[in-house]
């Protein structure tokens, strides 16, 4: 109503100075009137793949009904921050934070610059879930950034929780043409995907079979900071500071006790979510390295380890198989290690790396995976 009266004011003015010969034009914008601040996330927003050359976009499965995220944001480089860690949640197919009665209005004069960064930390609502990591922001600074904490060995009565971590952002400025729309969160997963693949290779003439207990990942990087900030362009930057690697066993997968005849293969049914990180400047035993433990025959024969360098294996399958070693693991990206054993001498070992997809399980955001059942 009160547009309109502005509106009506402004004809009868008009015409009362094109009465008196002289003509005045007035430029009301509407999107300096204080529309609401809103958000929107989903499956085509997950994951932005535009800057890496032949990868296809991942579009899965969007956020599920309940699903949150952390949103901080601020006007120009004004304290304190216009949003501050507010929990925006997915219901009946919008998002909202519903925190306050009252939306945060946008505000377009003297045509400020608004930054937003959105933090993800899986479902925090999932049975069981007990460590949710709290992020910290840098207020005023520049360029503006929001960390978070992420720890693979956080150990729970002898499980260990991962979650989905996917950070995002978005600067929004007076000339951007839907300015007033809602604010299109675009989220990229910040760890690396990492699944083992454990078959018998043994010659056709061994009748022996392979009694697989179990295999652990050793000196790996298991905790660190993550952070999204902004470039000097104003487009979101993803990195990882401040970490930790660890000489005692991570991801144990014991007591899987399953006997593989020839050619049999045994399959982790889960994925572990790792930080991203090198596999080489390590000296000797201190090399990054998957460990599998097995027993010749049957429970009661004789226990034997493979200790193999993820410097030293190579990407491809068996029958594709390249010169390239897969000397680091990326976010976003998914890598399935395939350990073929074989009781007459040898160890082969292939990697496959793919873009991270909906068979993690991850575009429906919010992965719990209990680690040393």
């Amino acid at each position: 109503m009160l547009s309109r009266i502005i509106r009506i004011a402004a004809m009868l003015l008009g015409g009362s100075l094109l009465l008196g010969g002289c003509v005045r034009q007035l430029d009301l914008d509407p999107a300096r009137e204080g529309d609401p601040i809103s958000f929107s996330a989903g499956s085509t927003l997950l994951r932005d793949d535009a800057t890496k050359a032949g990868e296809e976009p991942i579009n899965g499965e969007s956020f599920t009904e309940g699903s949150k995220f952390l949103v901080y944001g601020r006007r120009n480089t004004v304290t304190p921050l216009l949003f501050s860690g507010v929990n925006v949640t997915l219901g009946s197919s919008i998002w909202s934070y519903t925190e306050e009665a009252e939306p945060r209005q946008w505000d377009w004069s003297n045509d400020p610059v608004y930054y937003f960064l959105a933090v993800y930390r899986g479902n925090v609502n999932a049975q069981g879930r007990t460590y949710i990591p709290t992020p910290s922001n840098n207020g005023s600074a520049s360029p503006f950034a929001v960390t978070v904490d992420y720890s693979y060995n956080t150990a729970v009565n002898s499980t260990q929780e991962q979650f989905d971590l996917m950070m995002g952002g978005k600067r929004r400025t007076y000339n951007d043409e839907y300015r007033t729309q809602p604010v299109g969160l675009q989220f990229e997963h910040m760890l690396a995907a990492v699944k083992v693949i454990i078959k018998n290779g043994s010659a056709e003439n061994n009748p022996t079979a392979i009694y697989l207990t179990g295999y652990h990942f050793e000196h790996m990087v298991v905790s660190g900071l993550a952070k999204v900030s902004f470039d000097n362009s104003g487009d979101p930057t993803f990195s990882w500071s401040n970490t930790n690697r660890l000489s005692t066993p991570i991801g144990v997968v014991s007591s899987i006790n399953t006997t593989l005849g020839k050619n049999e293969a045994y399959e982790v049914n889960h994925f572990h979510l790792m930080i991203p990180q090198l596999h080489t400047g390590q000296n000797g035993v201190n090399y990054p390295a998957l460990v599998i433990d097995y027993k010749v025959g049957d429970l009661n024969g004789t226990s034997k380890s493979a200790r193999i360098l993820l410097k030293d294996i190579l990407k491809g399958t068996e029958s594709e198989l390249t010169n390239d070693h897969l000397i680091q693991w990326e976010r976003g990206k998914k890598y399935v290690y395939t350990i073929k054993l074989d009781l007459d001498g040898g160890v082969m070992v292939t990697v496959t790396t793919t873009p991270w997809d909906a068979e993690i399980n991850a575009e429906t955001p919010g992965l719990l995976l209990p680690i040393g059942y």
